[in-house]
């Protein structure tokens, strides 16, 4: 790739126009674009790269991209350019954790890129009346998922949308209040809180749509995905069961469609990398560390080893596995610097 000049403006024009034109994005030239943008302009990333002997000018294929070990969010303010940021978005977590930071500098680009994302996922979103059960994330003001969710429950709040905490006892009948909008009723859940509900209320209205968000945050036994689809179809009655994939160091989220398995659409590209060579990446099938590159990420870092396991079918379908052990240390070794 011959280095050139690429301005954030150029990369935010580029994203917006695959919101409306998603067949002529080309992946390929807008990552590498943004690969150069972020190793000129971010410090913490280039030193990074460097230290791999990476950089635009030997980087021509978007997988070779260097994934930046997420544990970064953790000890750095990673942050492309110089700006004051409007918001931080940090990580759940315990005392006996160090959280990440996500620093933001236009929240709107969040918010449009995530709306964007449901509509081209499950239809626009003003065809649903929202939900929110998600306690520990309600009080806080630094959640990504809450900034997210309460955005979408403000664009469809003529639909009877809302927050449940504190409501949990009627919410069956609030949901029943609502039908008569004819709007899609949908609840936007954490995984150990939907089956909290379960176990403390009886549900018998068919045919709700389930969005859990995973994570029993040590509160419940840990479940295979199958598994708790599978009690929550029974348990709410219906089939339409869906996980979301996102987390704090990401602006785009991936969905599952039908089964366990999630699909990623223009602005999030999945990809495996070896469990013993993080640097090299792993074949279709196999399992190793996630690594995301999020079109979105214009201005933190936009390609990020995560700390989950899993394997890409050849359909391009992320099946999660797991997490790694001792993921929290992982990948300090080049970054605490």
């Amino acid at each position: 790739m011959t280095v050139h000049t690429v301005t954030r403006e150029k990369l935010v024009k580029h994203l917006s126009q695959s919101y409306t034109d998603p067949v002529s994005f080309d992946k390929k030239d807008y990552f590498l674009q943004l690969f150069e943008y972020q190793y000129l302009n971010n410090q913490v990333y280039k030193k990074y790269c460097d230290i791999l002997s990476k950089s635009p000018q030997n980087v021509f294929q978007i997988f070779d991209i260097p994934l930046l070990p997420i544990s970064a969010f953790k000890v750095h303010d990673i942050k492309t350019g110089l700006w004051a940021e409007t918001g931080i978005f940090k990580s759940s977590g315990t005392t006996q954790t160090i959280r990440s930071r996500h620093f933001v500098k236009d929240i709107n680009l969040y918010l449009k890129n995530a709306e964007y994302i449901w509509n081209r996922h499950f239809g626009p979103l003003d065809q649903y009346c929202i939900y929110s059960l998600l306690p520990g994330y309600v009080d806080r003001g630094d959640s990504s998922l809450i900034c997210m969710v309460d955005y979408f429950i403000s664009k469809t709040r003529q639909n009877g949308s809302m927050f449940v905490h504190g409501k949990e006892a009627e919410l069956e009948q609030i949901v029943n209040s609502n039908t008569l909008s004819g709007k899609k009723p949908l609840i936007f859940g954490v995984s150990y809180a939907l089956l909290n509900f379960l176990e403390n209320y009886r549900w018998s209205t068919p045919d709700i749509y389930i969005v859990e968000t995973g994570g029993m945050k040590g509160l419940r036994e840990d479940m295979t995905k199958e598994e708790l689809f599978g009690t929550l179809q029974k348990g709410f009655l219906t089939p339409f069961v869906y996980s979301e994939y996102g987390m704090t160091e990401l602006f785009s989220q991936a969905y599952t469609n039908q089964g366990v398995g999630f699909t990623f659409g223009t602005q999030l590209i999945p990809v495996i990398r070896q469990l013993q060579d993080p640097l090299t990446v792993e074949g279709r099938g196999k399992q190793g560390m996630v690594g995301c590159m999020d079109a979105a990420n214009i201005d933190s870092c936009a390609f990020i080893l995560t700390e989950d396991t899993g394997y890409i079918t050849d359909d391009n379908v992320l099946y999660l596995t797991g997490r790694l052990d001792n993921a929290d240390i992982r990948g300090c070794n080049l970054l605490i610097l």
